[in-house]
Protein backbone atom coordinates (compact mmCIF):
# COMPACT_ATOMS: atom_id res chain seq x y z
CA UNK A 1 0.00 0.00 0.00
CA UNK A 2 2.80 2.42 0.83
CA UNK A 3 4.07 1.97 -2.74
CA UNK A 4 0.72 3.07 -4.13
CA UNK A 5 0.63 6.06 -1.78
CA UNK A 6 4.07 7.16 -2.98
CA UNK A 7 3.03 6.94 -6.64
CA UNK A 8 -0.01 9.11 -5.95
CA UNK A 9 2.13 11.51 -3.95
CA UNK A 10 4.61 11.93 -6.81
CA UNK A 11 1.78 12.97 -9.09
CA UNK A 12 0.32 15.38 -6.56
CA UNK A 13 3.71 16.91 -5.85
CA UNK A 14 4.04 17.74 -9.54
CA UNK A 15 0.62 19.38 -9.54
CA UNK A 16 1.54 21.23 -6.37
CA UNK A 17 4.75 22.57 -7.85
CA UNK A 18 2.83 24.01 -10.77
CA UNK A 19 0.30 25.61 -8.44
CA UNK A 20 2.96 27.02 -6.14
CA UNK A 21 4.70 28.66 -9.07
CA UNK A 22 1.80 31.07 -9.27
CA UNK A 23 1.25 31.53 -5.51
CA UNK A 24 3.17 33.77 -3.13
CA UNK A 25 1.25 33.04 0.09
CA UNK A 26 1.32 29.82 2.07
CA UNK A 27 -1.89 27.80 1.82
CA UNK A 28 -3.05 24.50 3.25
CA UNK A 29 -2.38 22.99 -0.17
CA UNK A 30 1.15 24.35 -0.38
CA UNK A 31 2.03 23.00 3.08
CA UNK A 32 0.53 19.64 2.08
CA UNK A 33 2.65 19.44 -1.07
CA UNK A 34 5.79 20.40 0.85
CA UNK A 35 4.99 17.69 3.35
CA UNK A 36 4.49 15.09 0.65
CA UNK A 37 7.84 16.00 -0.92
CA UNK A 38 9.51 15.45 2.46
CA UNK A 39 7.59 12.18 2.89
CA UNK A 40 8.98 10.98 -0.44
CA UNK A 41 12.48 11.68 0.88
CA UNK A 42 11.79 9.66 4.03
CA UNK A 43 11.81 12.80 6.20
CA UNK A 44 8.68 11.85 8.07
CA UNK A 45 9.07 14.12 11.11
CA UNK A 46 9.59 17.19 8.91
CA UNK A 47 6.68 16.09 6.74
CA UNK A 48 4.40 15.94 9.78
CA UNK A 49 5.36 19.50 10.68
CA UNK A 50 4.16 20.63 7.26
CA UNK A 51 0.97 18.58 7.54
CA UNK A 52 0.25 20.19 10.91
CA UNK A 53 0.59 23.64 9.35
CA UNK A 54 -1.85 22.63 6.63
CA UNK A 55 -4.29 21.34 9.24
CA UNK A 56 -3.99 24.60 11.21
CA UNK A 57 -5.19 26.44 8.10
CA UNK A 58 -7.83 23.89 7.12
CA UNK A 59 -8.79 21.41 9.88
CA UNK A 60 -11.10 19.53 7.49
CA UNK A 61 -8.48 18.81 4.82
CA UNK A 62 -9.06 15.07 4.43
CA UNK A 63 -5.95 14.24 2.40
CA UNK A 64 -3.66 15.88 4.94
CA UNK A 65 -5.06 13.82 7.81
CA UNK A 66 -4.52 10.71 5.68
CA UNK A 67 -0.93 11.52 4.69
CA UNK A 68 -0.08 12.56 8.25
CA UNK A 69 -1.36 9.14 9.33
CA UNK A 70 0.97 7.40 6.86
CA UNK A 71 3.94 9.46 8.05
CA UNK A 72 3.19 8.56 11.67
CA UNK A 73 2.86 4.89 10.70
CA UNK A 74 6.31 5.01 9.10
CA UNK A 75 7.64 6.37 12.40
CA UNK A 76 5.90 3.46 14.19
CA UNK A 77 3.71 5.90 16.10
CA UNK A 78 0.72 3.67 15.47
CA UNK A 79 -1.82 5.05 17.96
CA UNK A 80 -1.31 8.58 16.65
CA UNK A 81 -1.52 7.29 13.09
CA UNK A 82 -4.85 5.62 13.84
CA UNK A 83 -6.20 8.90 15.22
CA UNK A 84 -5.30 10.62 11.95
CA UNK A 85 -6.80 7.87 9.81
CA UNK A 86 -9.99 8.01 11.91
CA UNK A 87 -10.19 11.76 11.32
CA UNK A 88 -9.77 11.27 7.57
CA UNK A 89 -12.44 8.53 7.61
CA UNK A 90 -14.84 10.79 9.53
CA UNK A 91 -14.42 13.44 6.83
CA UNK A 92 -14.74 10.99 3.93
CA UNK A 93 -15.56 7.37 4.76
CA UNK A 94 -15.28 6.37 1.08
CA UNK A 95 -11.52 6.85 0.80
CA UNK A 96 -9.59 3.57 0.61
CA UNK A 97 -6.19 4.83 1.81
CA UNK A 98 -7.09 5.71 5.42
CA UNK A 99 -8.97 2.43 5.89
CA UNK A 100 -5.94 0.50 4.66
CA UNK A 101 -3.55 2.65 6.65
CA UNK A 102 -5.57 2.14 9.81
CA UNK A 103 -5.55 -1.60 9.15
CA UNK A 104 -1.75 -1.64 8.84
CA UNK A 105 -1.33 0.40 12.03
CA UNK A 106 -3.62 -1.98 13.91
CA UNK A 107 -1.79 -5.00 12.50
CA UNK A 108 1.50 -3.57 13.72
CA UNK A 109 -0.08 -3.41 17.17
CA UNK A 110 -1.00 -7.08 16.89
CA UNK A 111 -4.71 -6.27 16.56
CA UNK A 112 -5.25 -8.49 13.54
CA UNK A 113 -9.03 -8.95 13.75
CA UNK A 114 -9.55 -5.19 13.89
CA UNK A 115 -7.09 -4.75 11.03
CA UNK A 116 -8.98 -7.27 8.90
CA UNK A 117 -12.23 -5.37 9.55
CA UNK A 118 -10.53 -2.25 8.13
CA UNK A 119 -9.23 -4.15 5.11
CA UNK A 120 -12.73 -5.48 4.49
CA UNK A 121 -14.06 -1.94 4.47
CA UNK A 122 -11.36 -0.90 2.00
CA UNK A 123 -12.17 -3.89 -0.23
CA UNK A 124 -15.87 -3.03 -0.13
CA UNK A 125 -14.87 0.27 -1.74
CA UNK A 126 -12.57 -1.37 -4.30
CA UNK A 127 -12.49 -5.18 -4.41
CA UNK A 128 -9.67 -5.12 -6.96
CA UNK A 129 -7.15 -3.24 -4.82
CA UNK A 130 -4.46 -5.88 -4.60
CA UNK A 131 -2.35 -4.25 -1.88
CA UNK A 132 -5.26 -4.59 0.53
CA UNK A 133 -5.62 -8.28 -0.34
CA UNK A 134 -1.91 -8.73 0.45
CA UNK A 135 -2.22 -6.90 3.76
CA UNK A 136 -5.32 -8.89 4.69
CA UNK A 137 -3.55 -12.13 3.82
CA UNK A 138 -0.60 -11.18 6.02
CA UNK A 139 -2.98 -10.46 8.92
CA UNK A 140 -4.57 -13.90 8.54
CA UNK A 141 -1.09 -15.47 8.34
CA UNK A 142 -0.07 -13.80 11.59
CA UNK A 143 -3.20 -15.23 13.18
CA UNK A 144 -2.24 -18.70 12.02
CA UNK A 145 -5.21 -18.78 9.63
CA UNK A 146 -3.23 -20.08 6.67
CA UNK A 147 -6.12 -21.22 4.48
CA UNK A 148 -7.74 -17.79 4.68
CA UNK A 149 -4.36 -16.19 4.01
CA UNK A 150 -3.94 -18.28 0.84
CA UNK A 151 -7.35 -17.16 -0.41
CA UNK A 152 -6.25 -13.55 -0.06
CA UNK A 153 -2.89 -14.12 -1.73
CA UNK A 154 -4.61 -15.96 -4.58
CA UNK A 155 -6.82 -12.94 -5.14
CA UNK A 156 -3.78 -10.66 -5.19
CA UNK A 157 -2.05 -13.01 -7.65
CA UNK A 158 -5.11 -12.94 -9.92
CA UNK A 159 -4.75 -9.14 -10.05
CA UNK A 160 -0.97 -9.21 -10.62
CA UNK A 161 0.71 -12.59 -11.09
CA UNK A 162 4.22 -11.08 -11.27
CA UNK A 163 4.71 -9.96 -7.66
CA UNK A 164 7.43 -12.09 -5.98
CA UNK A 165 6.36 -11.08 -2.48
CA UNK A 166 2.85 -12.49 -2.87
CA UNK A 167 4.11 -15.80 -4.24
CA UNK A 168 6.54 -16.04 -1.33
CA UNK A 169 3.76 -15.29 1.16
CA UNK A 170 1.56 -17.94 -0.39
CA UNK A 171 4.47 -20.40 -0.25
CA UNK A 172 5.00 -19.71 3.45
CA UNK A 173 1.29 -20.27 4.09
CA UNK A 174 1.28 -23.57 2.21
CA UNK A 175 4.43 -24.70 4.00
CA UNK A 176 2.76 -23.93 7.33
CA UNK A 177 -0.03 -26.29 6.28
CA UNK A 178 2.47 -29.02 5.42
CA UNK A 179 1.84 -28.69 1.68
CA UNK A 180 5.53 -28.59 0.84
CA UNK A 181 5.41 -29.40 -2.88
CA UNK A 182 2.89 -26.64 -3.58
CA UNK A 183 4.92 -24.31 -1.39
CA UNK A 184 8.06 -24.98 -3.43
CA UNK A 185 6.22 -24.14 -6.64
CA UNK A 186 5.30 -20.79 -5.11
CA UNK A 187 8.87 -20.15 -3.97
CA UNK A 188 10.07 -20.97 -7.49
CA UNK A 189 7.59 -18.47 -8.91
CA UNK A 190 8.75 -15.87 -6.40
CA UNK A 191 12.35 -16.41 -7.50
CA UNK A 192 11.38 -16.33 -11.17
CA UNK A 193 9.68 -12.95 -10.98
CA UNK A 194 12.38 -11.55 -8.72
CA UNK A 195 15.11 -12.63 -11.14
CA UNK A 196 13.14 -11.29 -14.13
CA UNK A 197 13.05 -7.87 -12.50
CA UNK A 198 16.69 -8.15 -11.51
CA UNK A 199 17.65 -9.02 -15.08
CA UNK A 200 15.65 -6.12 -16.48
CA UNK A 201 17.24 -3.68 -14.04
CA UNK A 202 20.74 -4.95 -14.84
CA UNK A 203 20.06 -4.71 -18.58
CA UNK A 204 19.02 -1.05 -18.21
CA UNK A 205 22.32 -0.46 -16.41
CA UNK A 206 24.16 -2.05 -19.36
CA UNK A 207 25.36 -4.87 -17.11
CA UNK A 208 24.43 -7.47 -19.68
CA UNK A 209 26.59 -10.34 -18.41
CA UNK A 210 24.90 -10.15 -15.00
CA UNK A 211 21.50 -9.77 -16.67
CA UNK A 212 22.06 -13.02 -18.57
CA UNK A 213 23.06 -14.70 -15.29
CA UNK A 214 19.73 -13.65 -13.79
CA UNK A 215 17.79 -15.13 -16.71
CA UNK A 216 19.88 -18.31 -16.54
CA UNK A 217 18.84 -18.74 -12.89
CA UNK A 218 15.23 -18.84 -14.06
CA UNK A 219 15.96 -21.22 -16.90
CA UNK A 220 17.72 -23.57 -14.49
CA UNK A 221 14.60 -24.05 -12.35
CA UNK A 222 12.09 -23.62 -15.19
CA UNK A 223 13.61 -24.37 -18.61
CA UNK A 224 10.26 -23.88 -20.35
CA UNK A 225 9.75 -20.30 -19.12
CA UNK A 226 9.49 -18.42 -22.42
CA UNK A 227 9.83 -14.85 -21.05
CA UNK A 228 13.29 -15.72 -19.69
CA UNK A 229 14.42 -17.08 -23.08
CA UNK A 230 13.05 -14.00 -24.85
CA UNK A 231 14.67 -11.65 -22.33
CA UNK A 232 18.01 -13.45 -22.61
CA UNK A 233 17.74 -13.33 -26.40
CA UNK A 234 16.97 -9.62 -26.21
CA UNK A 235 20.13 -8.96 -24.19
CA UNK A 236 22.21 -10.82 -26.76
CA UNK A 237 20.50 -8.98 -29.62
CA UNK A 238 21.04 -5.50 -28.20
CA UNK A 239 24.72 -6.32 -27.70
CA UNK A 240 25.13 -7.52 -31.29
CA UNK A 241 25.56 -11.19 -30.35
CA UNK A 242 23.10 -12.35 -33.01
CA UNK A 243 23.83 -16.10 -33.20
CA UNK A 244 23.33 -16.44 -29.42
CA UNK A 245 20.16 -14.34 -29.67
CA UNK A 246 18.77 -16.60 -32.40
CA UNK A 247 19.43 -19.67 -30.24
CA UNK A 248 17.38 -18.14 -27.44
CA UNK A 249 14.51 -17.13 -29.71
CA UNK A 250 14.52 -20.58 -31.32
CA UNK A 251 14.21 -22.09 -27.85
CA UNK A 252 11.27 -19.79 -27.07
CA UNK A 253 9.59 -20.71 -30.37
CA UNK A 254 10.10 -24.42 -29.73
CA UNK A 255 8.26 -24.06 -26.43
CA UNK A 256 5.66 -21.58 -27.66
CA UNK A 257 5.38 -21.60 -31.48
CA UNK A 258 2.93 -18.68 -31.54
CA UNK A 259 5.13 -16.27 -29.62
CA UNK A 260 5.18 -13.24 -31.91
CA UNK A 261 7.95 -11.46 -29.98
CA UNK A 262 10.37 -14.35 -30.47
CA UNK A 263 9.64 -14.54 -34.21
CA UNK A 264 10.10 -10.80 -34.69
CA UNK A 265 13.38 -10.53 -32.81
CA UNK A 266 14.69 -13.66 -34.44
CA UNK A 267 13.96 -11.86 -37.71
CA UNK A 268 15.89 -8.78 -36.59
CA UNK A 269 18.83 -10.92 -35.56
CA UNK A 270 18.85 -12.73 -38.91
CA UNK A 271 18.60 -9.43 -40.78
CA UNK A 272 21.63 -8.05 -38.94
CA UNK A 273 23.52 -11.18 -39.99
CA UNK A 274 22.61 -10.45 -43.62
CA UNK A 275 20.23 -13.41 -43.86
CA UNK A 276 17.43 -11.31 -45.33
CA UNK A 277 15.25 -14.05 -46.82
CA UNK A 278 15.06 -15.95 -43.52
CA UNK A 279 14.51 -12.68 -41.68
CA UNK A 280 11.56 -11.78 -43.90
CA UNK A 281 9.95 -15.15 -43.21
CA UNK A 282 10.18 -14.46 -39.48
CA UNK A 283 8.69 -10.96 -39.87
CA UNK A 284 5.77 -12.36 -41.84
CA UNK A 285 5.15 -14.98 -39.17
CA UNK A 286 5.35 -12.35 -36.40
CA UNK A 287 2.80 -10.14 -38.17
CA UNK A 288 0.48 -13.09 -38.73
CA UNK A 289 0.62 -13.64 -34.93
CA UNK A 290 -0.28 -10.02 -34.30
CA UNK A 291 3.09 -8.39 -33.67
CA UNK A 292 2.87 -4.59 -34.03
CA UNK A 293 6.05 -2.85 -35.13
Amino acid sequence: MIRKIKVVMSFLILIGALLLAGCSSETAESWHYKGMALFQEGKYTEAIECFDKAIAIDPNYTSVWNTKGWALKELERYSEAIECFDKAISLDPNLIAPWNGKGLALANQGKYSEAIACYDKALSLNPDYRYTWIDKGEAFFNQGKYTEAIECFDKAISLDPNDPKVWNNKGLSLKSLGRDMEAQECFDNANTFSWMKEGSDLFRQDRYVEAIESYDKIIKINPDYVPAWNAKGGVFYFHDRYPEAIECFDKAIAIEPNNAYAWYYKGLSLKDLGRDVEAQECFIKARELGYKE
